[in-house]
């Protein structure tokens, strides 16, 4: 009588080990996703804080586009933006 009731935990625990290793792999697949997200914006507020900077340190407006445009194209495609023109 007492080996099937042991066989039945074994059973379960192996299905709650495999439940709990599935949990635990899609929760380590969503931190990582996650991770990347944040490392990104990381970025855009570096690029963002360093544009920042770069601005305020110039009156002249030929000089800011130019520091706009340049720290702009760091981050996203600027191929339609005619820079030649600013």
């Amino acid at each position: 009588m007492i080996l099937p009731a042991f066989v039945i935990l074994v059973i379960l625990g192996v299905f709650v080990y495999r439940s709990q290793r599935k949990i635990i792999s899609e929760q380590r697949e969503t931190l990582r996703v996650e991770g990347g997200k944040l490392e990104a914006a990381l970025r855009s507020a570096k690029i963002l804080n360093k544009t920042g900077k770069e601005i305020n340190s110039t009156l002249d407006l030929k000089q800011v586009m130019d520091l706009v445009y340049r720290n702009i194209s760091e981050q996203t495609n600027v191929s339609f933006f005619c820079h030649q023109h600013l």
